[in-house]
């Protein structure tokens, strides 16, 4: 019996690409505008990383952030901000589907209450907690390594390479660039997801929700007279995906239950 489709409505868009020259435009921004960040440098770097991304079928169309600088989420999903400058696989023709009930599953405090209490959770999480001494470049390659690998973890297939350069393109947070310390703050992501869609029969084998969570602290980021600086990073994952829209609501449901 052949499995039945989820139906969605969506339209095709370039996603965005994590350039040299983006990059060196985000660590100007924060500051840093030693020898390090010229775009010869800076490619060199996103050569190493970019080029070990596997290449899936699981694509986005839609990314978001809270607009609490906690990163809490509102059950009806009021206070989420579409990033903006940010374009994904693909682009809602109109309202976005699903928005509410997938962002409600993409809560961190809702997903965890699932994973213990809903028998048949399909999410997985991953969770790195690093603390290293690194030159400040170097910690950030390290970073968006880890995220892409905590990514990977939480997927049955891999994300599309384009879609997961546009997260890439979203993990660092501008600050003043005269603090001594660069901190990006608690943040929380959520990426819409499908796997396999259609666009002529507007339908697609799977629907899902992506959430990342991450704070980075860099100390003495800015600092020339010492190149290596400590520094640290919290990123936990998680990640749900659904082939019955029907699992999906009733899993809303069952946290509405709940977090009355």
């Amino acid at each position: 019996m052949e499995q039945e489709r989820i139906p969605i409505s969506l339209n095709e868009s370039s996603p965005s690409t994590f350039t040299a020259e983006d990059l060196r435009k985000q660590l100007h921004q924060i500051g840093l505008n030693c020898e390090q960040t010229s775009v010869e440098n800076l490619q060199r770097h996103l050569d190493d990383m970019l080029n070990n991304l596997p290449d899936g079928s699981i694509q986005g169309f839609g990314m978001y952030k809270s607009a609490e600088p906690s990163g809490g989420i509102e059950m009806d999903a009021a206070s989420l901000e579409p990033i903006d400058s940010i374009k994904n696989n693909w682009e809602p023709s109109d309202n976005v589907p699903y928005k509410t009930n997938l962002s409600i599953i993409g809560v961190a405090q809702h997903f965890d209450y699932l994973a213990t209490h809903y028998h048949g959770f399909p999410g997985k999480k991953a969770e790195k907690s690093i603390q290293e001494k690194e030159a400040t470049l170097n910690a950030f390659q390290q970073i968006f390594v880890q995220i892409t690998e905590s990514i990977s973890e939480t997927l049955l297939g891999n994300l599309d390479r384009k879609q997961m350069e546009a997260v890439l393109k979203t993990i660092i947070q501008s600050v003043d660039p005269g603090s001594g310390d660069y901190d990006s703050g608690p943040q929380h992501h959520l990426v819409f997801l499908i796997d396999d869609y259609d666009p002529d029969s507007q339908s697609c084998k799977q629907i899902g929700v992506l959430g990342l969570q991450f704070r980075i602290v860099i100390q003495n980021y800015n600092d020339t007279s010492e190149e290596y600086k400590n520094y640290f990073a919290d990123i936990s994952v998680r990640t749900s995906f659904y082939s019955n829209i029907d699992e999906l609501y009733a899993e809303v449901k069952f946290i509405k239950e709940h977090f009355k």
